[in-house]
């Protein structure tokens, strides 16, 4: 994800009641903030340098993490989808979505929902 569409993915969050914890460059990075954190909600990118969004699920799901986990992607190939359930993924969603997609999953997957590839 570039730092554009980051920062305007932070503004969203921010302006819909949701504090932004931080934001990381790489995956390993990601596994230490979140374990370290312990945030409600994370969302991931699919790819990322260092280890991809489903190999990060995997780490925190092995390490215990409660947090809900959703990937946010431009594929709408069927493997990453299933590779991220299969993970432990609470959602997956494509990048190029509409952002009130992203605000109603944000708050579906919070109450206890999950989501798949919402096109």
């Amino acid at each position: 994800m570039t730092m554009h569409r980051a920062g305007r993915l932070a503004a969203l969050c921010e302006a819909n009641g949701m504090r932004v914890l931080g934001q990381c460059s790489d995956g390993p990075a990601a596994v230490e903030m979140i374990l370290a954190t312990q945030p409600d909600f994370v969302i991931l990118d699919l790819h990322m340098p260092g280890m991809t969004g489903i190999e990060v699920i995997r780490r925190l799901r092995s390490a215990g993490c409660a947090s809900k986990l959703m990937i946010l992607s431009i594929s709408r190939e069927e493997k990453p989808v299933i590779d991220a359930y299969r993970a432990g993924a609470d959602a997956y969603l494509l990048k190029d979505g509409p952002a009130r997609h992203l605000l109603d999953a944000i708050s579906f997957v919070r109450d206890g929902g999950s989501t798949f590839l919402r096109c």
